[in-house]
């Protein structure tokens, strides 16, 4: 099974199911030689990133939810960026083989990230947050402890 394109990945406005012909494209493209969960993943984003949001013109609703999808994963990709650059190595996982989900270094990426949403707001205080914990002794505490406000300047 070969395919140039993937289906549109941002199209719709979210109340819909995908269609059989998107599940079997990426069905089938997990069963490529070289291809994989991870593999897959970094094409979705990639292709969700690049996908050209006005191509949707005929239906502003559309056009509207897959531009708010795609600004919150790019505002997503910039806060997720912030955090490796500034905190570096105490990113990492503690211990691979404990349990991922206790891990406060993973725990501390999933917080971060919760709360960004399409608008630059989010994305602009988690990065000044993380900004401030560059000398900080326990920046993942710091973040798993952090309100909304904090993180996100949201109420």
């Amino acid at each position: 099974m070969t395919h140039v394109h993937s289906p549109t990945v941002l199209s719709g406005t979210g109340s819909s199911i995908p269609g059989d012909n998107e599940i079997d494209y990426w069905v089938g493209w997990l069963t490529q030689p070289d291809h994989g969960r991870v593999g897959m993943v970094l094409k979705f984003i990639g292709d969700a990133l690049a996908f050209d949001t006005r191509i949707l013109a005929d239906d502003p609703a559309a056009q509207e939810a897959a531009k708010h999808r795609q600004d919150t994963l790019w505002n997503k990709v910039q806060v997720a960026r912030t955090f490796i650059d500034t905190l570096g190595g105490r990113t990492n996982i503690a211990d691979p083989n404990h349990a991922l989900t206790s891990d406060p270094a993973f725990q501390a990426s999933q917080r971060i990230l919760q709360g960004i949403s399409y608008d630059t707001a989010t994305r602009d205080c988690a990065k000044n947050f993380i900004a401030t914990l560059a000398s900080n002794a326990d920046p993942m505490g710091a973040i798993n402890r952090a309100n909304d406000h904090a993180l996100f300047c949201s109420p």
